[in-house]
């Protein structure tokens, strides 16, 4: 916590990432696209060069809605923010593969649902003013079968809520490993 060792009342794991989060690039799919609208922003430049750019926006409205994480500690919470999230796409512009997906929410006001969360002094209403996420792919070689895959290289996220805990936070994915096991059938 800001370069020091968390005290024994912080929540060390109440900003982890639900464990059950959807695939970061499902929005591609093409059973998810109707969902976005797409743009094309043009080609990169200087060392972006060899990519193209791809901007998006969710389509559809609605109001924020915010729920209590029941996997973590009282007062850790998630928020939906339907039709909010826009972004850019890079591609490499000779294979089309997925290099990197920025996207940003900002300005969001919402309301703290349980009583409980008010007593611990995150208030009634909350804003979120700001909510960046970037992800970099890189392909990832594994052998045995051969095989190349598209993986995180890394995740930055910074969210900034008015009067609550706000961060910064930077995940990097490095020596990736495949396990093959085998299985056979008993009757």
């Amino acid at each position: 916590m800001n370069g020091h060792r968390p005290r024994t009342k912080d929540d060390q794991d109440c900003l982890d990432p639900n464990p059950i989060s959807p695939e970061p690039l499902a929005f591609l799919l093409p059973a998810q696209r109707s969902k976005y609208a797409f743009t094309l922003a043009g080609r990169g430049k200087g060392k972006d060069k060899n990519t193209v750019m791809v901007d998006f926006r969710e389509l559809g409205t609605g109001k924020p809605e915010v729920k209590e994480r029941s996997d973590k500690a009282e007062g850790c919470f998630s928020i939906d923010l339907p039709g909010r999230g826009r972004g850019r796409v890079w591609l490499d512009a000779s294979t089309y593969e997925v290099l990197r997906v920025d996207q940003r929410v900002g300005y969001v006001d919402f309301r703290v649902p349980d009583p409980r969360n008010r007593r611990l002094g995150l208030g009634d209403v909350g804003m979120l003013e700001r909510l960046d996420t970037s992800i970099r792919y890189k392909p990832v070689v594994f052998s045995d079968p051969e095989e190349s895959v598209l993986l995180p290289e890394s995740i930055e996220t910074l969210m900034i809520v008015r009067g609550m805990q706000s961060y910064r936070m930077r995940q990097v994915f490095s020596n990736y490993r495949r396990f093959v096991t085998g299985g056979r059938l008993v009757k």
